[in-house]
């Protein structure tokens, strides 16, 4: 059997809504992915056994919570031993929601020669490459400037300096496509992001709910938008994620009323 064209994973931390966000990812890539020959792997990081939908594997069993670089790494080395042409890594609270989307980004990526496609998250002040929804050639896994590292330092727009998973790639901007934050309703300043049109990325779905634009520099203390309460935002997308994604994409009746 023909290796498929993509190699998808993911990283599934300690979270009581780890079975929510499996379906969720589950669904939307077969539904955003139909006829694209893909694998779709989780690494659980610290995580029980979950009831797996058909079609998902289980990259690696890691007994203790090692943190996400040691879930990415183990992602990455998955991905290594496999020949598909490209390779998503996805946050385990992040998704695709637009059917066509792989097709696009290779086009995009292809027309700006970058062998990168991936969140820049500008509205947390950070300048580099986000893995929550990171698209890469195979050949990228190989290179010595790709890492997922934990604890690398990179300046952010304020010329401070922040620790995160990929930051090592602050400065690839030759290599990297930056999907950016899309959406026509924000309901939050970082939660709930769509990125170029392509990809959800929840935030924080398995963590505590905090940012560094929000907490740490306390910057849009002044901004007179009332944002919704963390546990309102994951209730309305588990609910129906749909009309959800609809209502921040700007193409729901109640936007297009306005």
């Amino acid at each position: 059997m023909a290796e498929p064209t993509l190699l998808i994973a993911s990283v599934y931390a300690p979270s009581a809504s780890n079975d929510q966000w499996l379906r969720l990812q589950h669904a939307w890539l077969a539904r955003t992915l139909e006829g694209v020959d893909y694998r779709f792997g989780i690494v659980l990081n610290g995580v029980p056994d979950l009831e797996l939908p058909a079609g998902i594997e289980v990259i690696e069993r890691l007994s203790d919570n090692a943190g996400h670089a040691a879930g990415l790494a183990s992602a990455a080395q998955w991905m290594r031993s496999g020949s598909a042409s490209h390779c998503l890594f996805l946050d385990s609270d992040a998704f695709p929601v637009t059917h066509g989307w792989l097709p696009h980004l290779l086009g995009q990526m292809a027309r700006f020669s970058k062998r990168v496609a991936a969140p820049v998250r500008f509205e947390n002040l950070d300048r580099f490459p986000h893995p929550c929804a990171m698209l890469v050639e195979r050949s990228v896994l190989d290179e010595s400037w790709f890492s997922l590292r934990d604890g690398i330092e990179a300046p952010n727009l304020l010329g401070d300096t922040v620790r995160d998973v990929a930051a090592s790639m602050v400065d690839r901007y030759a290599e990297v496509l930056p999907l950016l934050r899309s959406n026509v309703v924000n309901l939050h300043p970082v939660a709930a992001a769509i990125y170029h049109d392509c990809f959800y990325h929840h935030g924080a779905g398995s963590r505590e709910f905090r940012f560094r634009v929000t907490d740490r520099y306390r910057y849009l203390e002044s901004w007179p938008t009332p944002w919704l309460a963390p546990e309102s935002l994951s209730a309305r997308l588990f609910d129906d994620s749909d009309a959800f994604i609809q209502l921040l994409r700007g193409t729901s009746d109640a936007v297009r009323r306005l």
